[in-house]
């Protein structure tokens, strides 16, 4: 007669190191709202989810992060943005540790990726937006596919409006450094 197997559900376990690590790399930034964690819940209602549930609740959980990464980045760009255009004179000051401030701080969110219309931030995500809910993933019951596709619209949605305020942001800086340039300009005649 075979002994039973053994199992031993490394669930919790598992949980409570992912939420020690998030802990570590958001441990400065602001707190956002998001899908609530899966260390608050019972252990055991994941146990019976399916595989590719967890991966996507990984990976929505995984976009949320990256959502509030772009959001501290604009507002820290908007701070150093909102610096440099205080400064009214050109000074040498100005023009290079600001300046190259401002360049790092945009190049950081506006790499440019292959189609050269997003930033590296949201061209990422919204890689991981698609992989959230992949075309062939049909297998699934209906109830699900439909949470799935619900949870897709959200994210999207909002990286769309941090897109288009990330574009708002840079049109109101660059108009702002126009008319100050213009200012300086008639005032030196």
């Amino acid at each position: 007669m075979a002994s039973p197997l053994v199992m031993r559900d490394l669930t919790p376990l598992f949980f409570r190191f992912k939420a020690e690590a998030k802990e570590k790399r958001l441990r400065f930034s602001k707190p956002t709202v998001c899908l609530p964690s899966p260390t608050n819940r019972n252990a055991t209602s994941f146990r019976y989810w399916g595989y590719g549930l967890v991966l996507q609740v990984d990976a929505l959980e995984e976009l949320h992060d990256d959502l509030a990464h772009i959001k501290e980045r604009m507002g820290q760009l908007q701070k150093v943005q909102q610096r440099r255009l205080l400064q009214v004179f050109g000074d040498s000051y100005g023009e290079t540790a600001i300046g190259r401030e401002i360049d790092t701080l945009t190049a950081g969110i506006t790499q440019a990726s292959i189609f050269f219309v997003l930033s590296f931030l949201f061209h990422r995500s919204d890689l991981k937006l698609q992989k959230l809910c992949p075309p062939g993933a049909a297998q699934s019951s209906s109830t699900e596919t439909r949470m799935q596709q619900n949870a897709q619209k959200a994210v999207a949605a909002q990286l769309h409006s941090l897109n288009q305020a990330f574009r708002q942001q840079q049109k109101a800086y660059l108009e702002g450094k126009n008319v100050a340039k213009r200012q300086i300009y008639t005032s030196n005649r």
